[in-house]
């Protein structure tokens, strides 16, 4: 008859410490994400940043926190232009507001002005006033019609070079760090 002792004892303290590192390693791998999802979404060439208001909104919202089952770390575009980009317009009109003092109804989608007029096209109530370089003048007109715009997906592109820079530190370092526990 043989006889088989197991000190559970190390076995249950390695685990335990193994799921400590797991928990910290998940919310450096998910710090590790964000960052790069923020600096590829920035350093995209996907779209056109005239003013640098949408890439400088850009910005991780919040940092990791990580339980037992998941780490989670937010980013955001707070521009609010920034889903428009992302995910693209479909076709519609372009109204101008309408002007401070107004009293007529408005039309659907308009709204009515509660600062002070600005712009070129405010100064005329009820007028679009534009420069188009297809006809090389200024245009004014009643509205216009916008075939849309195309999505650019620069959010998502990031998150994407997020997934492969997260794969990469799982597999190296929080491998090395369970390892150093597991080795002895």
């Amino acid at each position: 008859m043989f006889t088989v002792r197991v000190d559970l004892d190390g076995l249950r303290e390695r685990a335990g410490r193994s799921q400590a590192i797991l928990i910290q390693s998940a919310e450096d791998v998910a710090d590790e994400g964000a960052r790069v999802s923020v600096a590829h979404a920035k350093a995209t060439h996907s779209f056109t940043d005239r003013s640098g208001a949408l890439r400088g909104s850009i910005m991780v919202t919040e940092t990791a926190r990580a339980t037992a089952r998941q780490a989670l770390a937010t980013i955001a575009a707070k521009a609010p232009h920034a889903g428009y980009v992302e995910w693209g317009t479909g076709p519609h009109w372009i109204r101008p507001r309408m002007a401070r003092g107004f009293t007529g109804p408005t039309q659907e989608g308009q709204k009515r002005e509660k600062r002070a007029p600005h712009g070129r096209g405010n100064r005329v109530p009820g007028m679009l006033v534009f420069f188009s370089p297809k006809r090389g003048r200024w245009v004014r007109a009643l509205e216009v019609w916008h075939p849309g715009t195309a999505a650019r997906l620069y959010m998502h592109d990031g998150s994407r070079a997020a997934l492969d820079a997260m794969t990469r530190s799982v597999r190296g370092d929080v491998a090395r760090r369970l390892q150093a526990i597991w080795a002895h």
